[in-house]
């Protein structure tokens, strides 16, 4: 590219972040702010930012808070939110305490910024009086506001006031909660477990048919009946629906709540009956999927192992990555490498997710190795070293943060002639 205006060096930047070439992105807008006879604008700040909160880059974030200040550019909503975002996922809360409150014409998308960063570094007392700031100064909560306070303090561990937020949107005649609303609501009454509450939301759904098909809240609702001890009305809600659609979340969360309950040859039966129903590979895919994202771990290395071994099913791609995320998510990274090992073949796709497990982690040992055999398979994707690259970032190893931000810029190169990288930066 050998004319870079604005508009193509935007482009670039959302082209980098939308393929999660995020320090790609970060080094045109350097490019930019240097030598470009155009300067970036609001939009290439807001997407230079949202790449600084998506690497957690605090020192990066700064430098941009500072290039907007010493220019002058003109920072609308979108440019305050952006700096709140990267401020409260780095956790200083001082700065995006200090931005909120020096704010003009905040909207109700701000006020939801503040409170998703508020709960994201647990200032449960602070998101209270926001909440309350925000009715005081003539807004009124919308499905988003609901859903943060709602979901945030169930996953908190503050069930009750989860359930205080919800008899507050009855009163105030919401008429249509949310699926993710709903859910939470349902985990905080089996959580505590509070079987009445847990009853006066599945009259709700009954009565306002809010998702009453939805597969994650139907499951959410047996869960919640067999935490409180209701078998039965787990099970009618399961020969309604479940048993016919084959869906494996109600299948595990019947299982699973009657082994809990001591019900154990009723669990065998139940079991009985998927492996007859529903014993093909797209089930136990699907299967897996659920555990990976409900937690059920050792559930999801059973489930696998009776793949393997029980029903002959062949393993395919999506079969180990499932498998991989699953442990992965669990921070069991070694038994997920140990797996990917025993692959009758050599397919990428387990590689990548046992990569973003292992920056989750931080493990960059293990992310060495698995960036190295994704080279060898993948040699002209700079995708597993750019996550190497923020791996040893988030370690503070800026030394091979440096080799590796020249490797991935001889990669782009060679994809799009003519376009030179004059500066790198630091975004610890």
């Amino acid at each position: 590219m050998h004319s870079k205006n604005l508009a193509s060096c935007n482009a670039m930047i959302s082209g980098f972040l939308k393929n999660g070439l995020v320090l790609m992105a970060l080094d045109v807008f350097r490019n930019m702010a240097v030598s470009s006879k155009e300067p970036p604008n609001s939009s290439t700040l807001v997407s230079v930012l949202s790449a600084c909160s998506d690497l957690s880059a605090l020192k990066m974030g700064k430098q941009v808070h500072c290039y907007l200040i010493k220019c002058e550019v003109n920072t609308g909503v979108m440019i305050h939110i952006s700096l709140i975002e990267v401020y409260s996922k780095c956790g200083y809360m001082e700065f995006t305490h200090r931005i909120f409150k020096a704010m003009e014409g905040r909207n109700l998308v701000t006020w939801n910024t503040m409170i998703s960063g508020l709960l994201l570094n647990g200032q449960l007392d602070s998101v209270v009086k926001l909440f309350s700031q925000l009715r005081s100064e003539g807004f009124r909560p919308d499905m988003v506001t609901w859903n943060l306070m709602i979901s945030g303090f169930s996953h908190s561990g503050k069930e009750s006031e989860a359930l205080n937020f919800f008899k507050r949107m009855q009163l105030e005649r919401v008429r249509h909660m949310s699926t993710n609303i709903l859910t939470s609501l349902l985990q905080a009454c089996s959580n505590l477990p509070f079987l009445r509450h847990g009853k006066e939301i599945h009259c709700y759904i009954i009565r306002t048919r809010a998702n009453s098909e939805d597969e994650f809240l139907l499951t959410a609702l047996i869960h919640m009946y067999m935490s409180c001890g209701c078998s039965i009305l787990a099970r009618r809600i399961f020969n309604r629906i479940g048993r016919q659609s084959g869906q494996p979340g109600m299948w595990n969360a019947m299982i699973s709540g009657y082994g809990r309950n001591g019900e154990n040859n009723q669990a065998l039966e139940l079991f009985r009956m998927m492996q007859e129903q529903r014993a093909d590979l797209l089930h136990y895919i699907s299967t897996l999927f659920y555990c990976s994202h409900t937690g059920h771990v050792d559930k999801g290395c059973e489930i696998f192992k009776m793949m393997k071994e029980t029903h002959g099913v062949k393993l395919t791609p999506e079969a180990f990555g499932c498998m991989v995320d699953l442990l992965g998510r669990a921070g069991r990274l070694v038994e997920a490498w140990e797996l990917i090992e025993s692959m009758h073949e050599q397919w990428s796709s387990p590689f990548y997710s046992l990569l973003g497990a292992c920056r989750s982690y931080s493990n960059a040992e293990l992310a060495e190795k698995v960036a190295k055999k994704l080279s060898k398979l993948e040699p002209r994707n700079p995708t597993p070293l750019v996550t190497l690259a923020n791996v040893y970032a988030a370690k503070g190893r800026w030394n091979e943060v440096e080799k590796l931000r020249k490797m991935v810029s001889d990669l782009v190169m060679d994809k799009i002639p003519g376009f030179s990288w004059i500066e790198t930066i630091d975004v610890s």
